[in-house]
């Protein structure tokens, strides 16, 4: 018998402050500018609002904090001139460039990950045309000095990947965006704003994929994103309805990254650059470290923002555990209750069934339920 283990969602959410205005970290790293005998200089060292920005993300202070920073400790821009990513990542022509250097990772026949050639996918016997298409995608890859497929591995994407060919007969895609997504943390930035090239990318193979009938239906099409990765899925179904007047049948945001786009404590004005429920059929989205603002950078990574067909809150878990979660989903429905707040549940007062209230999370989760 399967078993099933129960979390809580709430229908109530608290909504949190972007990282980079006011709050209790930003006030205290003011003070330790401000309360010094050295005379911040009258003339500004030539620094541009993108760098200001880069030290306000690097150090989770507010913009005039930074200019305060740059203007006492005169820091410079000599690392803007390194091609991976500096000042010259910035531009679109470069990201453009990179945009084509986008991967899909297939299993092959000796049960290997590898760059998928979709010219050769239609006689390929480990390709299922009947079965159906999980699109599966990572979020920021910070750590700079280990290649594409440990950052892919350390976000568990091949672990889910597994689960799902494994359990079923489905095809499963792994979305490389690495050549966009690999920056240092302080140029979070940058990676954020490049999640539209990626997901106009990703729209453009799919479209693909059923133009050539590898795939029968955009129902048969569920794409699964964490963090950045998450808005990659949401721009990928909005290019996708935008170019065919279709929807995909289901997207999956594992923690959504907030830092940037929920910066107000809702959606932003234009939805198309970030995931929300008008970009498939069905949204289900985890929300696993939206934490407090006063540790943005460090432990709330992910965005508070109720965005979806339905939202799942879990309690003071990591940005990893919407991932982990969903891959023993597969094998282990994880059934959650709904509950005004965490002392009421802790208190045994938010139990629940299948029957009474309760429902799936995860891969379990179904558009039937609401």
């Amino acid at each position: 018998m399967k078993r099933y283990k129960f979390l809580t969602f709430f229908i109530q959410v608290l909504l949190i402050c972007a990282p980079c205005f006011k709050s209790e970290l930003s006030q205290t790293k003011a003070e330790e500018v401000d309360n010094t005998d050295e005379k911040i200089p009258d003339t500004k060292p030539p620094n541009s609002p993108n760098r200001t920005q880069e030290i306000c993300f690097q150090y989770a202070i507010s913009p005039e904090d930074a200019e305060k920073m740059i203007q006492k400790y005169n820091i410079t821009e000599e690392d803007d001139n390194d091609d991976m990513h500096g000042r010259s990542f910035f531009t679109e022509e470069v990201k453009k460039e990179r945009q084509k250097q986008i991967r899909y990772l297939h299993k092959n026949q000796d049960n290997k990950w590898e760059a998928l050639d979709i010219n050769t996918m239609e006689n390929s016997s480990s390709w299922n045309r009947a079965g159906k298409l999980k699109v599966l995608i990572h979020g920021l890859t910070s750590e700079t000095h280990k290649n594409a497929e440990q950052l892919i591995k350390d976000q568990y994407m091949f672990q889910l990947g597994d689960a799902y060919m494994q359990e079923r007969n489905d095809n499963v895609i792994i979305v490389d965006w690495t050549s966009l997504s690999r920056v240092p943390l302080y140029r979070y930035y940058i990676a954020a704003d490049s999640t539209r090239y990626a997901g106009e990318a990703v729209a453009a193979f799919l479209i693909e994929v059923i133009n050539r009938r590898l795939i029968s239906s955009w129902k048969d099409v569920h794409i699964i994103g964490h963090s950045l990765g998450s808005h990659v899925s949401g721009v990928s179904g909005y290019e996708i309805h935008k170019q065919t007047e279709s929807k995909v049948g289901r997207i999956s945001g594992l923690d959504p990254a907030g830092p940037l786009f929920d910066d107000t404590g809702s959606l932003p004005s234009d939805t198309s650059r970030a995931l929300d429920k008008s970009d498939a059929d069905f949204v289900d989205i985890i929300h696993t470290n939206i934490g407090d603002v006063v540790t943005t950078l460090g432990g709330a990574l992910g965005s508070t923002v109720v965005a979806g067909s339905v939202d799942f809150y879990l309690v003071a878990c990591s940005h990893q555990a919407s991932v982990r979660y969903f891959v023993e989903s597969i094998n282990n429905p994880v059934l959650a209750c709904p509950c005004e707040y965490w002392k009421k549940y802790h208190d045994g007062n938010c139990n629940c069934t299948a029957q009474t209230g309760g429902t799936f999370m995860g891969d379990g989760c179904s558009e039937r339920f609401y």
